[in-house]
């Protein structure tokens, strides 16, 4: 999960093997609308849904806690720097 934006609210961009599972769970918790992006993995050639969702900067903690409890994986900021990020990685 990557936290972006400003001062007004964050957009995350969340890379899941379940991604229909975390959207409607951010639907029916949050009420917030979800964009589908389509990728793939560059090693694995595997294609992907990657979520992208804005929320209000009040939403943020509610978002991570939401993402955590569902996916079981630590939210990993996109300003944080690649050795805390290796430190974080299961």
């Amino acid at each position: 999960m990557i936290g972006e934006g400003g001062y007004a609210g964050k957009g995350f961009m969340v890379i899941t093997s379940r991604p229909e599972e975390l959207a409607k769970k951010i639907d029916e918790d949050l009420g917030r609308g979800i964009t589908f992006i389509n990728g793939q993995g560059y090693y694995s050639e595997n294609d992907l849904k990657l979520i992208y969702c804005v929320v209000g900067r009040n939403e943020m903690q509610s978002m991570k806690k939401l993402f955590i409890a569902s996916i079981h994986m630590p939210l990993l900021p996109l300003q944080m720097p690649m050795k805390s990020l290796v430190k974080a990685l299961p």
